[in-house]
Formats: C-alpha cells, structure tokens, sequence
C-alpha cells in the first residue's frame, strides 16, 4: 500500500529474451512492468534495466564456471565450495569485476538491446497525490 505521493521502489530478475512484443505483459518485462503499473493507477518515474544480452550472457558464462569449479571441489572431497578458496576465487570472480568496472552504469538504461534481453528490471513509480 502507498500512500498519496508515496514511491515505489522494484526490482525483479529475468534471465530470459523478451517475445510477443509489444504484448509480452503476463511476465516482468519491461513491457508487462510498464502495463502493471498503469493498471493499478501510478504514474511510473523511471523504468532501468540490469544490463543487456551481454551481460545476461556472462551472468550464464560466469553461473555455469562457478558450478563447474565448484563440482571439482566436491570431486576431490571438498567441503568448502571451492570457488570461494583464494586464489580460485579471483579466477572465478576478477573476470566478473574487471567487466563490471569497464561496463560502468552503461548497463542501466532501457536500450533497444536491454528491451531485448536483460538479466533484470527496477521501476520507479509514483502514486499520484489526492
């Protein structure tokens, strides 16, 4: 519940391409997020996307790595997931950081690519006052 003028604040995942558009609305696409907020009457602020098809890409590069270091791990009788262990850990994540650095806030605009295939959403929206 939101009072008069009151904010909210969304954020959901989606790992998968948007399709039917411009009438995907039944899942949280930009396009059903957008359709979600009209519906129940607040006016929506900002609509930003997590990234685009590359970074969905290397989130699903980077899940699969990990589970497969981890895997390992266990192999050998682990019982510490073994990409948390230094130095397997900066192999495992140093790629991830070093791509987060060079991507900067490039990723958290609504593009035409992020419309496509983004690893997320977050709204801003607003419920109007009186």
């Amino acid at each position: 519940m939101l009072r008069p003028g009151g904010h909210l604040v969304l954020t959901v995942p989606f790992l998968y391409p948007t399709h039917e558009a411009p009438y995907d609305f039944h899942r949280w696409t930009y396009l059903g997020l957008t359709d979600l907020m009209q519906r129940h009457g607040l006016d929506l602020v900002d609509l930003s996307a997590q990234g685009g098809p590359g970074t969905l890409a290397a989130s699903w590069f980077f899940r699969f790595l990990r589970t497969g270091v981890d895997s390992v791990g266990r192999m050998v009788g682990l019982r510490r997931p073994l990409s948390l262990i230094a130095p397997v850990r900066w192999f495992v994540l140093g790629p991830q950081w070093a791509l987060v650095r060079v991507r900067g806030k490039k990723g958290y605009r609504l593009s035409r690519w992020s419309r496509a295939a983004s690893n997320g959403y977050l709204v801003l929206a607003r419920k109007p006052a009186g």
